[in-house]
C-alpha cells in the first residue's frame, strides 16, 4: 500500500509550481470554453454574452497605441480601419481581438488569486501586473510589425512561438518575484529562514 504522507511530502517543495501550472492549465481551458469568436472578431461571446464592443474597442486602442510606437522608428506607415498597421511596401498586421492581452490579464490574475501571500499586497500587485501585460503586448505588436515589415516571412514564426512563448514567460517571471519576494511578507514559515533573514 503506498503510503500518502511521504509522498507528499515529496512535492510540497514544489507546491507553488505545480499550483501555477495547474492554474494556468485550467484558465486557458476555461477561456476556450467560455470565449468565443472568430479570427476577425466579427462575433465575440463570453458564456453567450455579446462583447464584440468591448474587444473591438480594446483592439482597436492597443493598435493606435502600437502604430504610435512604430511611427517613432519608422515612417511610411499607416493605420487602416482602426486595426490594421501598413507599411509603404503593402505589408500589414492586423490587432485583432485576441491581440488586446485581455487572456493574459485575466490568466495572470487567476494565478495571482491562487497563490499565496497576503491579500493586502495582491491588490496593488495584481494591477500592476496589468500593466506589465499591457505594456509588453504592445512592445510585442509594435516589434513583431517592425520585423515583419522588411522579412514578412517571420510572422508565423515571431507571432505564433516567439512572443507568446516570451509572454508566459513574462507571467512567470511576475509570479516568481511574488513567491519569493513579497508572498513572504507574512508567510514566514512556507518561506524559510533564509528567506527572513535576506540570505
Amino acid at each position: 500500500m503506498i503510503k500518502v504522507e511521504p509522498l507528499l511530502a515529496r512535492f510540497k517543495p514544489y507546491a507553488d509550481v505545480i499550483r501555477f501550472m495547474v492554474v494556468l492549465l485550467v484558465g486557458n481551458a476555461l477561456w476556450k470554453l467560455t470565449f468565443q469568436g472568430d479570427e476577425a472578431g466579427n462575433y465575440i461571446t463570453f458564456l453567450g454574452c455579446d462583447l464584440t464592443h468591448f474587444f473591438s474597442v480594446a483592439s482597436s486602442h492597443v493598435a493606435k497605441v502600437s502604430y504610435t510606437l512604430v511611427c517613432a522608428i519608422e515612417d511610411n506607415v499607416q493605420l487602416l480601419y482602426g486595426h490594421i498597421i501598413q507599411f509603404s511596401n503593402n505589408v500589414t498586421i492586423s490587432v485583432v481581438w485576441g491581440c488586446s492581452a485581455v487572456k493574459q490579464g485575466l490568466l495572470f490574475t487567476l494565478i495571482m488569486l491562487m497563490a499565496r501571500g497576503p491579500w493586502l499586497h495582491k491588490l496593488w500587485f495584481i494591477p500592476l501586473g496589468w500593466l506589465m501585460v499591457y505594456l509588453f503586448n504592445i512592445m510585442r505588436i509594435a516589434v513583431i510589425a517592425l520585423l515583419i515589415h522588411h522579412h514578412p516571412t517571420w510572422f508565423e514564426f515571431l507571432h505564433t512561438y516567439l512572443f507568446k512563448y516570451l509572454f508566459y514567460g513574462m507571467i512567470f517571471a511576475l509570479w516568481v518575484f511574488w513567491i519569493e519576494r513579497l508572498a513572504c511578507v507574512v508567510d514566514t514559515k512556507e518561506c524559510g529562514q533564509s528567506d527572513v533573514s535576506g540570505h
